[in-house]
């Protein structure tokens, strides 16, 4: 496992910080051993094992798939990373005006669907998919339907079906409601907005335990964040306290 801590004042230096962690783990009981792993500028808590870190080269690194992963759309996967090195760098003037952009362009139909579409591995056959649906032992899934739809049975496991919402309810069944990035025509756009919409209010609730509620709205759910100061708005710091256990 990893410890992250901020060393006192006087310790300053990467070489002072190594002799800290040696005299550390030379007082620490046998078979127990701290290494020197890394020095790093900020660090952004999120929940356990999630965390970001930013490096004294400005290079960030992000751990854990709460606060952003693979599986999501790259418009919010940008959108995340972006906001991730805001917040980590106290730095949030910018944060209202991308974020209500970012809507407009949803709204517009002026994302590029490869940034709105999902990409995933066909893990199961054509028999083991239908079978488990059958049974009910599984839902059915947007990426095998389309499989199913435009390949009928000839389909093989490790192909990777990009694909993205379709329709005009936010709360859509997806695999009812989807289709191949490959037939999308831009001349006739019918990505889901109000979808999209509700995802990225989903992905930015990921930040509101690092505000206060009006601030948190005032960055990222009215027009009028435009004209809120931002520089007022406050990063909150929350301190975990731990119990003592009884004898």
């Amino acid at each position: 496992d990893g410890l992250y801590l901020s060393p006192p004042e006087n310790v300053v230096e990467e070489e002072d910080e190594k002799n800290l962690v040696k005299i550390i783990s030379d007082e620490l009981p046998e078979g127990i051993n701290l290494t020197f792993g890394g020095r790093y500028s900020h660090m952004l808590s999120y929940k356990k094992k999630n965390y970001a870190l930013l490096s004294y080269g400005n290079k960030l690194l992000i751990k854990g798939s709460s606060l952003i992963s693979r599986a999501i759309e790259k418009y919010a996967r940008n959108f995340i990373k972006f906001c991730i090195e805001s917040i980590i760098t106290n730095n949030l003037e910018n944060i209202p005006k991308v974020y209500l952009n970012l809507r407009l362009d949803i709204i517009k139909h002026a994302i590029p669907i490869v940034d709105l579409c999902k990409t995933e591995t066909i893990r199961d056959s054509y028999e083991e998919y239908t079978k488990s649906v059958d049974s009910g032992r599984r839902m059915r899934s947007a990426p095998y339907e389309l499989a199913i739809k435009y390949y009928e049975s000839k389909f093989d496991v490790g192909d990777r079906i990009s694909y993205y919402v379709t329709g005009n309810d936010a709360n859509v069944r997806i695999f009812e409601s989807c289709e191949l990035v490959d037939y999308y025509n831009p001349r006739v756009p019918n990505e889901n907005v109000a979808y999209y919409l509700k995802k990225l209010e989903e992905y930015v609730s990921r930040f509101e335990v690092f505000f206060s509620p009006q601030d948190f709205k005032s960055l990222f759910l009215t027009e009028e964040a435009l004209q809120f100061p931002v520089d007022e708005i406050k990063i909150l710091n929350r301190e975990v306290i731990y119990e003592e256990e009884e004898d």
